[in-house]
């Protein structure tokens, strides 16, 4: 009787190793601000392509796990505002890529391929979201990742939005006039 309840004591042991091993395998966000902030988290999508969501909230000191499990993605994009205007961005002005499309009041899911335009051209405003650049984070090879907020940009700055769709070329004004008139490279 001794000798089974021991055993059952070393399964519920390794079962609760097993999940606290899972437990670490995440990509997680910690807020080492002074302030409350918003995260959101943008990642390439199996079946939706490039995906946002957010808002988690995370309070001075606080740490979440944005994806659970096995960190599979070697690029995540992260972004993240707080109050006054403060938001943390892509910390290298010469980033290419990481623009969203967010709704920056309520919580959301957007897939980058529902707003494009043109390839690599997003028009979050038609939808009535805001186009936001990202801060690209790399994870490597690791399977666990995370990722620290602290100093945020200034409110005096806003943040880099993606280029807006070109202006549609406006038909020349036919009305009046000769073909020449119309069109003086015509007639010479």
């Amino acid at each position: 009787m001794i000798r089974s309840w021991c055993h059952g004591i070393a399964i519920v042991v390794l079962v609760l190793l097993s999940t606290a091993t899972s437990a670490l395998a995440d990509l997680r966000v910690c807020n080492r601000s002074p302030t409350n902030i918003s995260v959101s988290v943008g990642w390439q999508d199996p079946n939706y392509g490039w995906t946002s969501w957010g808002w988690r909230n995370l309070t001075p000191g606080s740490c979440e796990s944005l994806v659970r499990g096995a960190v599979h993605s070697r690029v995540y994009y992260l972004y993240a505002t707080g109050p006054n205007g403060q938001f943390w961005g892509p910390r290298y002005k010469a980033q290419s890529g990481g623009f969203f499309c967010i709704n920056p009041t309520l919580k959301f899911t957007a897939h980058n391929r529902d707003y494009e335009v043109q390839p690599r051209l997003l028009n979050c405003a038609a939808a009535g979201l805001v186009g936001t650049q990202f801060d690209r984070v790399e994870t490597g090879e690791h399977s666990d990742y995370t990722y620290l907020f602290a100093t945020a940009y200034k409110p005096t700055s806003t943040p880099p939005q993606p280029p807006s769709p070109p202006p549609q070329p406006t038909p020349p004004n036919n009305s009046g006039g000769s073909a020449c008139q119309r069109y003086p490279n015509l007639c010479s």
